[in-house]
């Protein structure tokens, strides 16, 4: 089969542009394959991001999980602060109930410690000018305080006796001094005792009959002292002396008149029998 110049011509530029055609193709189909690559290195890192985004997902969830932990610990934490403010506010209620009573409670006592003051200066005047002699005595039965009239009936002055034991100052008679220690014990372990005699010897060795009338005093958180009230009874005992005397001398006059009155009695019978 013979083909003209013009057909193989013709045929020649088709392959030529089916050549072309071809090479175009493999350029699309490189192409393509270096797209496909591409989208395959893509899909491949989207993939990869997809993980790391469910990876973040996770920790986010986690963390959203974990936060919500701790907003309900929040909340929690809120609610106990909550109540502890209203508990504080209660104490403090309670609080300032508790200064306005104590103030109220200060107050009173002031004005009883005041009052208390005020009473213990009236009664030490009193005591300082007591017409009776008027001495303290400490647990121990030294001297603490010492009255103006005791000091005046006694001769002794307030620096002579204070803080020295009432047996050693040669103020009681030596016959006293036992029954002035029993007595003292009986008044410290807190005994009710009358009052009972003493004598007191002066500083210029004159004797004084002196009735004693003890009494403790208790402290609070203190030893206790023993106040003791003299009464001068010198007079009444001379008085009571004297009168025994008198009734002694009248006894024996009426002792002697009897006396004479039996010897005349008996002389006047021996008479009539004469």
């Amino acid at each position: 089969m013979t083909i003209d110049k013009k057909s193989y011509q013709d045929l020649k530029k088709k392959i030529q542009n089916l050549e072309k055609e071809s090479y175009r193709l493999r350029q699309i189909k490189k192409e393509l394959m270096e797209k496909q690559n591409t989208l395959h290195s893509q899909n491949v890192n989207l993939v990869k991001k997809s993980i790391e985004l469910s990876d973040i997902k996770r920790e986010l969830e986690d963390k959203n999980y974990e936060l919500e932990l701790i907003r309900s610990q929040l909340r929690s934490e809120n609610i106990r602060i909550i109540q502890k403010s209203i508990e504080l506010s209660d104490i403090m209620r309670e609080l300032e109930d508790k200064n306005y009573d104590l103030e109220r409670s200060r107050s009173e006592l002031e004005a009883a410690v005041t009052a208390l003051r005020e009473s213990e200066q009236k009664y030490a005047n009193l005591v300082q000018e007591s017409p009776d002699p008027i001495i303290s005595l400490d647990h121990k039965g030294h001297f603490l305080s010492f009255n103006p009239i005791a000091g005046k009936l006694s001769g002794f002055k307030l620096d002579e006796v204070l803080g020295k034991h009432f047996t050693k100052v040669n103020i009681l008679a030596k016959e006293s001094i036992p029954k002035a220690l029993k007595e003292f014990a009986l008044v410290l372990s807190g005994k009710d005792r009358p009052p009972f005699e003493l004598t007191i010897l002066r500083k210029d060795k004159i004797s004084l009959f002196m009735e004693a009338n003890p009494r403790l005093i208790s402290r609070h958180k203190k030893k206790p002292i023993v106040q003791v009230i003299f009464r001068d009874i010198t007079d009444r005992k001379k008085a009571e002396e004297e009168k025994m005397k008198l009734e002694k001398q009248l006894r024996r006059a009426q002792k002697m008149e009897a006396i004479g009155t039996l010897a005349g009695g008996i002389a006047h019978d021996f008479n009539n029998i004469l």
